[in-house]
């Protein structure tokens, strides 16, 4: 799988998560039954844990420079999740559930989304390191002679520069 296919797939999953996030925000909001979120909640933590396992991974691949720091964030992010989970769904008195789904709500509207935004930053602002990108993704594209195949728009090296300037936002060479 190449870098656009991997940055595609984890597009698809921030989608599905934000998606989700869309949903409880408005069953918190319009004060759907217990249950009812309780049930999307849990969705929505399995498919944070996933999608943070899966950009983690990602992001070590491609040599993310801010790393560590955005593991630490994830780790934040999803004690205090699960933390509002738990307190949501424990609580006995109905003020205090109803605090409980505001704190929530302001959370996932909040810092959640802030994720977002910084992984947009991340991938579409370079951070990713783009030569190693585009190496990885043009390794099958270099002749015997080391240099790659600069012979047309159509060749591998040309569709690998396509697909970095794609991803990127980069003016990379031909």
């Amino acid at each position: 799988m190449n870098i656009s296919e991997n940055i595609a797939g984890m597009d698809n999953r921030l989608k599905q998560l934000d998606n989700m996030v869309d949903k409880v925000c408005e069953m918190l909001r319009y004060g759907y039954a217990l249950f009812i979120i309780e049930e999307a909640l849990g969705k929505l933590v399995r498919l944070a844990e996933t999608y943070f396992m899966e950009e983690e991974k990602l992001m070590r691949r491609y040599r993310y420079e801010n790393l560590e720091s955005h593991i630490i964030m994830h780790k934040s992010l999803f004690t205090k999740l699960t933390a509002l989970q738990k307190k949501l769904l424990s609580s006995s008195e109905q003020q205090k559930k109803q605090e409980n789904k505001k704190d929530l709500l302001e959370f996932l509207e909040t810092d959640f989304r802030g994720h977002k935004e910084e992984d947009s930053k991340a991938w579409e602002g370079g951070q990713v390191d783009v030569q190693d990108a585009f190496k990885r993704l043009n390794e099958h594209a270099i002749l015997g002679n080391g240099r790659p195949n600069l012979a047309s728009e159509h060749s591998s090296y040309g569709n690998a520069v396509m697909t970095l300037r794609g991803i990127f936002k980069y003016s990379l060479p031909m």
